[in-house]
């Protein structure tokens, strides 16, 4: 399930959303992280972490990410990888018969929280300030500032898609 915010700033009107979570999407969305990490385009550790651990899964969530120091914020995809806890998990959740995309398995949230853990988080860096990102709280999601001028938001409309 998925959800977006929409907001209109308070001061210049400028309108702008940010989405989190996934939805039917979700196999695409594991599809095009994974291959992009098999590429390497998310570094070497990550690209030879696929290459030599079986079973190995991606999140296909959009998130929000805050940044601490100068308030950036985007929606995109988590990008952590996941590895299952028993060595021959074949993960429940299908999709038209098929567990698999590109290569990589097709997992939902609550699989992935029941039955894998962390090999290795990504961690977002503000192409703005250069720092980490976090996650961001539902508070801070609901408090963003506009990208444009700084200013807090009205929020427009909240929706939720599947």
């Amino acid at each position: 399930m998925g959800q977006g915010y929409h907001f209109i700033c308070k001061q210049c009107h400028e309108k702008y959303s940010a989405d989190v979570g996934c939805g039917i999407a979700q196999p695409m969305a594991c599809e095009k992280a994974f291959s992009k990490i098999a590429s390497g385009a998310y570094g070497a550790e990550r690209k030879r972490l696929v290459e030599e651990l079986s079973g190995i899964a991606v999140s296909g969530n959009l998130e929000l990410y805050v940044c601490s120091s100068c308030n950036r914020w985007e929606s995109t995809l988590d990008l952590t990888l996941y590895e299952p806890n028993e060595p021959d998990y074949v993960p429940e959740f299908t999709i038209g018969g098929e567990t698999r995309w590109c290569g990589a398995p097709c997992v939902s949230d609550w699989e992935l929280c029941q039955d894998y853990h962390v090999i290795k988080r990504y961690y977002h860096i503000c192409t703005q300030c250069g720092r980490r990102m976090h996650k961001a709280s539902e508070q801070e999601t609901l408090n963003l500032t506009c990208p444009k001028c700084g200013t807090l938001n009205w929020i427009d409309s909240i929706i939720m898609w599947d």
